[in-house]
C-alpha cells in the first residue's frame, strides 16, 4: 500500500489538479465568478470524495467477487481480462457520473492491489505484474512523447513575457 501511495501520489496530484480544473471552469458561467467560494469547495470536496468512493467500492466489489469464485482461478486469462474490465468500467461509469475517473482509478487499483492479490491464481499474479507493468511504461512514455510534440510545435506560438 505505502509503495503504491508513494509512485501513484503524482497520479494523484494530476487527479486533482483535473477535478481543480473541472470545477473551476464549471463554474466560470456564474454571474460573478470568483477563484474560492462555498460552491466551488462544495463541488471540489463533492467530486473527489464521489470518486475516491466509487473507485474503493469497486474495488471492494471486484475483490469480493474473485474471493467468491473458486473456479475462476483455473482461468489466468479470464481473471486478468476481469480486472481490465473491472477497470474500464470503474472509469467509464465514474466519468458518466461526472466524477473524476482517474482518482476512481487510482483507488480502485489500491484496493485491488491490497486485496485482490491475494485471490488470484500464481500464473495470475505473474503475468498481471507483467501486463499492467508493461502497459505503465508504455502509457507514460506516450504521455512524454505527446507532451515533447506538443512543446515542440509550439514553440514561437506563445509569447510568455510580453
Amino acid at each position: 500500500l505505502l509503495h503504491s501511495l508513494i509512485n501513484g501520489e503524482s497520479v494523484l496530484n494530476d487527479a486533482v489538479a483535473i477535478v481543480l480544473f473541472s470545477t473551476l471552469t464549471h463554474h466560470m458561467q456564474e454571474s460573478e465568478p470568483r477563484l474560492i467560494s462555498i460552491g466551488i469547495l462544495g463541488h471540489f470536496g463533492l467530486v473527489l470524495l464521489g470518486s475516491v468512493i466509487m473507485g474503493v467500492a469497486a474495488g471492494a466489489m471486484l475483490s469480493w467477487c474473485f474471493s467468491c469464485s473458486n473456479d475462476l482461478t483455473r482461468f489466468p486469462d479470464y481473471e486478468i481480462a476481469g480486472m481490465f474490465l473491472g477497470a474500464y468500467l470503474t472509469f467509464a461509469v465514474t466519468q458518466l457520473f461526472g466524477l473524476s475517473g482517474i482518482t476512481a482509478l487510482f483507488c480502485f487499483g489500491v484496493v485491488l492491489a491490497h486485496y485482490n492479490w491475494y485471490n488470484l491464481s500464481e500464473p495470475s499474479k505473474v503475468a498481471s505484474k507483467v501486463i499492467f507493468g508493461t502497459i505503465a511504461k508504455l502509457a507514460e512514455a506516450g504521455v512524454f512523447v505527446y507532451l515533447g510534440v506538443v512543446a515542440a510545435l509550439s514553440l514561437g506560438r506563445f509569447h510568455w513575457h510580453g
